[in-house]
Formats: structure tokens, sequence, C-alpha cells
């Protein structure tokens, strides 16, 4: 991105990649904020990060869904992110996108998670598990 001008975005993501060791810190240091999500109550830090993060323009990186969607399914839209952003009375442009993949390691279990089964923990094992398949 720096080679188009643009700065690199900040990226809204689950807070449970901050538990994540290594990958949180890093996550952290790149731009990246902690969301808690699915709690269906406002997340106070959230106001906090976005009045830090937009005192000067940037772009911010969000999935609106609130979960990974690539299993080419509709899921409903998370509307706390885009509440937070009209509370805060400051001008912005969203800019709606999809990101399409053909073909996932992960795809039995982004299946199993859209219907309804509960996720595995997010670790550095299963990160590095996912990695070996990926690559």
């Amino acid at each position: 991105l720096p080679e188009l001008g643009l700065e690199m975005p900040h990226i809204a993501a689950a807070s449970d990649f901050s538990r994540i060791p290594i990958i949180g810190w890093i996550a952290s240091k790149a731009g990246a904020f902690f969301v808690k999500r699915g709690e269906a109550k406002k997340d106070p830090n959230l106001s906090k990060n976005l009045s830090m993060i937009t005192q000067s323009p940037t772009f911010i990186e969000v999935f609106i869904e609130g979960k990974r969607s690539r299993h080419r399914t509709f899921l409903a839209p998370k509307t706390g992110f885009l509440r937070c952003l009209a509370e805060s009375n400051c001008n912005y442009i969203v800019l709606p996108m999809t990101i399409n993949y053909e073909d996932l390691p992960d795809q039995t279990s982004l299946l199993n998670e859209a219907n309804g089964n509960r996720g595995g923990e997010m670790s550095l094992s299963a990160l590095m598990n996912w990695s070996i398949q990926a690559f």
C-alpha cells in the first residue's frame, strides 16, 4: 500500500486474536484494534479506539458480518460497529466490498460454524496447523 501512497488500514479484529501469543502483539503493532463481539451489548472500548484512530484521516477495515462468510452464504450484519460510527458525529465514507475464495483449507470448520456449531478456540498451534495446510 505505501507504493500507492496509502496508509495501512487499522483492522477491527475479534478480541480472541488479542489473546494469541505473538500474533496478538504483532496485530496490535500493525494497527489492529480488538472488538468484543457477540455479547449483545455495547463494547465501551470500541468508541474509545475509534476516537483515537480517527483523529486524523485514516482507513479502517472491518467485516460487518462479524464472522467469516467465505462459505458463500449470507450472514446477518452486526450493526454495533456502524452504530458506533454514527454516534461519533463524524463523517465517514463506507465502501462495501467482498472478497471471495474458491478453495479453503478451513472450509469444513466454516461450514460447521455456519450451521451454528461453536468454532474452536483460537491458538498459535491451530494457526500453525492451518498455515501448513494452506501452503
